[in-house]
C-alpha cells in the first residue's frame, strides 16, 4: 500500500539531520521579508507560519516582533523550530508558540489570525480532497480580509523523476518516496476562491532547483472577504 509506505519515507525525509540543516541554512524568501517588513502593523500583528519547516520564516516574524504562531507536521521540525527561536526568547514560551499540527485540522480558533505564511507546503497534501480542506481550515482562521502569502510547487513543470500514482489523478511520488500533489495554477486559484481565498495583486510563476528535484512554483498572495 502507497500510504503506509510514503509516510515511513515522509518521516525518515523530514527527520533526516541533513535535510533539517538544509532548510536551516536556506534564507528567508525576499518576497516575504518584504512584505512582512512593509506590512500595516495596524492590520496585520498575528501570523502564522503554516508548514514552518526548520524555523526561517518563524524567526523573521519574531525579528519583526509579530505575534506570531508556526505549526509543522513532522515532530521534528517543530522540534528545530523551537530551538532556532529559543534565542530571542524562553523555550518555555517558543513552545507555547509552536505546534505540531496537521494543514488540515489546524488547533486555532476561527478568525484568529490577520495573516498566515505558507512557503512551499500546501504541494504536500497527501491528495486534491485534502489540499482542498487545508485550503478551507487556512480561510477559517483567518479574520475577514485577512492575508494568505503562499507558493506551492504546480503542474506547470512534471519532472521525469515524479512518479504518477495510479488512479490519483493529482497525486504523485517522488524519487525519495515522497507525496506531492501537482495541480495547475488555474486549478489552485479556483479551489481557494471557493474557500473564500482570492488574488490580491500579481501571480508569480518560474521554474526553481530545490532538494528533490527541478519544480514549478506559483506564488503570490491572497485575501479573504
Amino acid at each position: 500500500m502507497i500510504a503506509p509506505e510514503c509516510r515511513r519515507a515522509e518521516d525518515i525525509f523530514w527527520g533526516d539531520p541533513h535535510n533539517i540543516a538544509w532548510f536551516r541554512e536556506e534564507p528567508v524568501p525576499p518576497y516575504w521579508d518584504e512584505f512582512f517588513r512593509k506590512a500595516d502593523r495596524t492590520a496585520v500583528n498575528r501570523v502564522l507560519d503554516l508548514g514552518c519547516g526548520a524555523g526561517r520564516v518563524a524567526k523573521m516574524l519574531a525579528g519583526y516582533s509579530y505575534d506570531f504562531r508556526a505549526c509543522d507536521f513532522n515532530p521534528e521540525m517543530a522540534r528545530e523550530t523551537v530551538m532556532r527561536l529559543a534565542g530571542k526568547q524562553s523555550i518555555a514560551d517558543q513552545v507555547t508558540r509552536v505546534s505540531q499540527a496537521s494543514m488540515i485540522a489546524l488547533p486555532y480558533p476561527d478568525g484568529y489570525f490577520d495573516a498566515v505564511v505558507s512557503n512551499g507546503v500546501y504541494h504536500n497534501a497527501w491528495s486534491r480532497e485534502d489540499l482542498g480542506k487545508a485550503l478551507g481550515e487556512t480561510a477559517r482562521i483567518l479574520r475577514s480580509r485577512g492575508y494568505l502569502c503562499f507558493n506551492l510547487f504546480t503542474s506547470g513543470f512534471v519532472a521525469s523523476d515524479l512518479k504518477p500514482v495510479a488512479n490519483m489523478g493529482d497525486l504523485y511520488v517522488t524519487a525519495e518516496g515522497l507525496r506531492m500533489v501537482l495541480v495547475s495554477k488555474e486549478d489552485f486559484l479556483e479551489m481557494a476562491g471557493q474557500n473564500n481565498l482570492h488574488v490580491e495583486g500579481e501571480i508569480t510563476e518560474y521554474l526553481r532547483e530545490v532538494t528533490t528535484g527541478r519544480r514549478y512554483v506559483v506564488r503570490g498572495v491572497l485575501r479573504t472577504d
